[in-house]
């Protein structure tokens, strides 16, 4: 692990966490997030190449790495942290029509519902994507899974300075 953490390529890391094995989390991948997250400087280039993986925990590491930039990333990664959360909440409210008509799974709301409040989190630290966060705090959804959302996009929205829609949601 101090190998890696010398010579690692944060971009492989990310990479390689959808594939640790459940019984060796302690061993490896709390380990490898510490050294992602705590790598100078972060490696957003590598972070925004990840927001749309399908495993929760990478999106969740990729936007812990670049909302823990803040605003200053907001130039560079604003648009893929933006675009991430656009497509997680449209990916999110298909799931959901899905289970209400009984053709998918719960468990893909929980599993999406996640990726949304990473990016939200994401979004709020950056101060970005008011409009989608909006969005996000309005979402016509019932559940556990959508009242998440709608608290992460409210927590979102209360970290900048409040736009006329934000208010309004």
């Amino acid at each position: 692990i101090k190998r890696v953490a010398e010579k690692g390529d944060p971009e492989r890391l990310l990479a390689l966490l959808p594939h640790i094995n459940e019984y060796c989390k302690d061993e490896f991948y709390t380990p490898l997030v510490s050294i992602l997250l705590g790598w100078q400087p972060l490696p957003l280039e590598a972070a925004a190449k990840h927001l749309s993986d399908s495993h929760s925990e990478t999106v969740q590491v990729a936007a812990q790495i670049l909302g823990r930039a803040g605003p200053d990333a907001a130039a560079a990664h604003g648009k893929a942290v933006s675009d991430g959360l656009q497509k997680a909440l449209a990916d999110y409210n298909e799931a959901y029509r899905a289970f209400v008509d009984n053709r998918g799974p719960r468990a893909e709301c929980q599993r999406l519902s996640e990726h949304v409040n990473h990016l939200l989190w994401a979004s709020g630290r950056m101060r970005i994507g008011a409009d989608v966060v909006v969005s996000a705090a309005t979402l016509d959804a019932a559940g556990d899974t959508a009242r998440s959302i709608r608290l992460a996009a409210i927590t979102a929205l209360s970290q900048g300075e409040p736009s006329t829609a934000a208010i309004e949601a």
